[in-house]
This record gives C-alpha cells, structure tokens and sequence, in this order.
C-alpha cells in the first residue's frame, strides 16, 4: 500500500484533540469528565512509555510504579501548566517528560538512601538517561508505531463491520500491508471469496482507502502542526519504524 496515493489532495484542516485536550486540562480546574479524558489519553499511550522505562530500569515492577507515577504527575494541573504544544510531536513531548520524571525519581529516591532510609533506587541506569535513537528510545518509538497502527485498524474494523463487511473485512485485512500483492495472490483471494478479481481489487481500494483516511486521523491528533506535509512526515516516520 502505497500511503503517498491521495495524500496530495487531502488539503483539509485536522481537527485537535488530544494537543487541545492537555491544554484544556491545564487551563479549567479538575472535574470528572477532564479526569476520564485524561485517564483514556494515558490508557492509549501507556505501552510505548512501559517498553521504554522497562528498557531502562533493573525490574519490571519498577517500570510499572514508575510510569504510574508519571501519569499521576501528568495528570495535576501544576505540572500540565508547563506543557508548551508548540514543540509539536505529542511523542517526544510524552517522552522528554517521562525522562525528566525518571531522572527526578532517581535523584529523590537517592537522596533518601543516603539520608538513612529503606527506600530502594529503581534504576540501575546513571541520572543522564539515553536521547539517542537506539536502544530505549528505539522501543518507544517503536512502540509507539504500533499503537498509532492498531488503533487505527480497530477503527477501520469497527467501520467495516457496522457495514455489514465483517466477513470481507477479515479476508482482506492481511493485504493492507506496505506492498502489493501478486496477481496470482489476487486471483486466488478472490477465487476463495466467490468475487470477481476486478470486484476483489475494487474493495480492496476501498479498504485501503478508509484505512488511510483513519490512519491519517490518527497521526494527526498527535501533532500540533497538522499540515498535509507535517502528517505525511510523520506517517512515513512510523512506518519506518515498523519496517525497521
């Protein structure tokens, strides 16, 4: 699937959400739905900060403490007050506070191991965390590709199926990969789902289309500058993760 098809003529703005929504709770004061709102953004994005905190810290139940102690953090006002969007990659902005958070953490816990207290330090890693694109860095990003993915074939899933398009849905889900099939792979598909080849090309255009169409959403939602150009950036940087 080529992700470039159409993306020229899609000259329409993207709405904000989840930039708008941090900003939101920064500004108004707490209340139950900003409470659910910012529950369900750190429920999406929980994966990508785990395998990155994992990959830096000496035990797997220091990573989860540490990364829900993040999301207590980041969901006071106090500290959402400092969130600057202007930055624009809701992925390195998430990350650049998740270090900081870490490096906070390490100094606090031991500066109370020195003063005498039981407290266990959870990393075995110094204070100056990776800001290289390998290791930890590479799973977050990483990570972080997946999600955007999959969230976006939930979507498309869920889309199809309120169709009526469940059984073809799943048929073609697997050629909505990064290339193209093969005549004889077409020929056999559409043998198998009593389709012409020509019906069979046609639904999978729209397939992939509406694939697209969320994916770019998707993409979207996480970037503050929301140009044509800035998302299909983008878009190509995650699918080069997944490739790498």
């Amino acid at each position: 699937m080529s992700f470039d098809d159409g993306m020229e003529r899609r000259e329409r703005a993207f709405p904000n959400t989840r930039w708008t929504m941090i900003r939101q709770a920064a500004a108004d004061e707490p209340s139950e739905a900003s409470g659910k709102a910012m529950a369900e953004f750190c429920r999406h994005y929980r994966e990508p900060l785990l395998a990155f905190t994992r990959a830096t810290v000496a035990h797997p139940q220091d990573a989860e403490d540490l990364v829900q102690g993040f999301f207590e953090k980041l969901m006071t006002r106090n500290f959402l007050c400092a969130v600057d969007p202007e930055r624009g990659k809701l992925r390195t902005f998430l990350l650049t506070c998740l270090k900081r958070h870490i490096t906070d953490e390490h100094r606090r816990l031991t500066a109370g191991k020195r003063g005498g207290g039981a407290v266990q330090v959870p990393l075995d890693a110094a204070v100056e965390l990776p800001s290289t694109a390998a290791g930890p860095d590479a799973l977050f990003h990483r990570q972080w590709a997946m999600v955007i993915l999959n969230r976006a074939l939930t979507t498309l899933r869920q889309r199809w199926t309120a169709a009526g398009k469940e059984r073809l849905f799943a048929a073609l889900q697997p050629s909505l990969g990064f290339h193209e099939e093969a005549e004889s792979e077409q020929a056999q598909s559409a043998a198998e789902l009593g389709m012409t080849k020509g019906a069979l090309k046609t639904a999978l255009y729209r397939l992939r289309r509406d694939y697209q169409e969320i994916l770019l959403q998707e993409v979207a939602d996480t970037l503050e500058v929301k140009t044509p150009d800035e998302v299909k950036a983008e878009l190509r940087d995650l699918i080069r993760l997944i490739r790498d």
